[in-house]
């Protein structure tokens, strides 16, 4: 997972879309700075809003990860649900350093693995 091309990807979907940083912030129900963080390559979405980032660009899980259009050919056996598992409401997050990431690499999260097929 690269910041920087996951960032490109997004501002060129969001263009392809006709959209300014500002409306898609506002479809997200977050700041506009923070998708030009994203943009730039200065950090990465928070995967509590992951879905609704790929809804609104018209991308899976996947290419957002990639920071690339996947060949359909080539395309990964696994559906949205199975890419980002979300903790459960309500359930206390452990510590930090005991927190694997949910868009990590292969990352281990509480709920489950989130395959990128790295």
């Amino acid at each position: 997972m690269n910041q920087i091309a996951t960032g490109t990807f997004i501002a060129r979907k969001r263009k392809e879309l006709n959209l300014t940083q500002a409306q898609l912030a506002e479809q997200l129900g977050i700041s506009s700075e923070s998708v030009s963080k994203w943009e730039r390559g200065r950090c990465m979405p928070d995967y509590a809003i992951v879905n609704e980032l790929r809804d609104a660009l018209g991308i899976t899980v996947s290419e957002l990860l990639d920071g690339e259009e996947n060949d359909r050919e080539n395309m990964r056996m696994y559906d949205n649900d199975q890419m980002i598992r979300l903790p459960a409401i309500g359930r206390s997050d452990p510590p930090p350093h005991q927190h694997q990431g949910y868009l990590g690499v292969g990352g281990f999260g509480r709920e489950g693995v989130m395959a990128t097929g790295y």
